[in-house]
């Protein structure tokens, strides 16, 4: 008994030093892990845009970007290709910063200059888009590019995203609101296609102030994710021609139907009585 007394005290501390060793190599352990979860770098939280388009096919674009874990300094956002831009004029920045839109090109971005580091950024910005230029012609006075397209009384609107930067874009949304006077007729292209879990149609149709548009919106775009859509529409009033056409038809319809139409009277059952007596009598 003396000797388990006097070596009992030996055996827990030798316990005491396995305990300790093991808390030192699960906290090694757990180091990476934790530094793997150190603050993320910079992310796009939204890209909203919304584009009213006039009858000429010039439009008006309002748009609004946020970022998170901004660094001070020069930092590109991926951008729609709009082409030629005018009027671009900066809404709401930070004190100091600098915006450029360069909208055209295979690579259109916003070039945004912070003065300093800031958790949260908000943009917004404006600019007018000019009416597509005719295409170029022959000595013909004929399409130089291509063959002329049947007329149709459809007008398109197609547009595309692409996220050409290593910055994540959280939310990407577009509203385009069409002209005064016209519907929507048909939307042949909205992609990506939605997932499984989704439950809201990539493109949606929405009104506003009295007009009619489509919205496009989508989350979770990485460096070389794509989204798109293509929609027609038309004036919402019929053609004064299908109208005349349809008064034609009926006035047409009268004249040769009239006996038809017309409401037999006592003389007209009379006539016809003898007429079927004059049969039965032959």
């Amino acid at each position: 008994m003396r000797i388990l007394n006097a070596i009992a005290p030996l055996i827990f501390a030798g316990f005491g030093l396995a305990a300790c060793a093991g808390s030192a190599a699960a906290a090694d352990a757990k180091a990476p892990a934790m530094a793997a979860k150190a603050p993320a770098g910079p992310a796009v939280k939204l890209i909203e845009q919304q584009l009213k388009l006039a009858a000429d096919g010039s439009a008006m674009l309002a748009a609004h970007v946020q970022i998170s874990a901004a660094a001070a300094g020069k930092i590109d956002l991926p951008s729609s290709a709009w082409g030629e831009v005018q009027d671009f004029t900066v809404v709401e920045a930070p004190a100091d910063a600098k915006l450029d839109l360069a909208a055209k090109g295979p690579n259109p971005h916003l070039s945004v200059t912070l003065p300093a580091a800031a958790e949260s950024v908000s943009l917004r910005y404006s600019a007018n888009i000019p009416a597509p230029k005719p295409p170029a012609t022959d000595a013909k006075g004929g399409d130089a590019a291509k063959a002329a397209e049947p007329a149709t009384r459809f007008k398109a609107f197609a547009h595309r995203f692409m996220n050409g930067t290593n910055l994540p874009v959280e939310r990407y949304r577009l509203e385009v609101m069409f002209p005064q006077g016209y519907v929507v007729h048909n939307v042949p292209e909205a992609l990506p296609k939605a997932k499984g879990r989704e439950t809201v149609s990539r493109v949606r149709l929405i009104e506003k102030d009295g007009l009619q548009g489509a919205a496009l919106e989508i989350a979770g775009l990485k460096l070389g994710d794509v989204t798109s859509m293509r929609i027609e529409y038309e004036p919402a009033q019929k053609s004064l021609a299908v109208f005349w056409f349809g008064l034609l038809l009926s006035v047409l319809y009268l004249v040769f139907f009239r006996d038809v139409l017309r409401p037999k009277t006592a003389a007209d059952a009379e006539d016809h009585h003898a007429q079927d007596s004059h049969k039965q009598h032959e």
